[in-house]
Formats: structure tokens, sequence, C-alpha cells
């Protein structure tokens, strides 16, 4: 079946007929229009927390950095000090 002969037999038809027709159409369109709304959004929700746990993830890893950093400078200055005892000390 040819789709003008199709719109044109459509067209045929009494006004509740094609009105029918209209809303169906619109249904159909509309759920279509919903499916890609929704898989969208399922697709942000996932990137946005994909993102968020790397955010994660690095925070943890510059965390780790500071605690580090912080250890050494601890045991340089305890070194430091002990060394500066001993050479008290040691006069």
């Amino acid at each position: 079946m040819d789709f003008e002969s199709k719109i044109e037999e459509i067209r045929q038809k009494p006004e509740h007929i094609r009105l029918r027709y209209v809303w169906a159409l619109v249904t159909i369109s509309m759920i279509f229009v919903l499916l890609i709304w929704f898989f969208s959004l399922k697709a942000d929700r996932d990137n946005s927390r994909k993102k968020t746990e790397e955010n994660n993830i690095l925070m943890e890893i510059s965390n780790q950095k500071q605690v580090d950093d912080i250890t050494q400078s601890i045991s340089k200055n305890m070194g430091n000090n002990l060394s500066e005892e001993l050479n008290q000390k040691n006069k």
C-alpha cells in the first residue's frame, strides 16, 4: 500500500475517524518522545555518577598525597630535632 493512497483514504473517512487517527499518531509520537527523554536522562545520570566516582577517587588520591607530605615533613622535623639534641648533648 502506497503512503499517498493511505493518506487519501484517511481523507475520505468521516471526521470522527480522522480524529482517531490523529490521536493515535499523537499518542505514538508522545511515547516515542518520552522514551528518548527517559533514556537521555538515564544516560546523563550514569555519566554524572561516573564523574562523581572519578572525583571521589581523585580526592582520595589528593588526600593520600597530603598525608604522605605531612608524614615526610614530620619525619624530617623529628630527624632534625633529634640530630640537634644529639649535637647539643655531645658538646
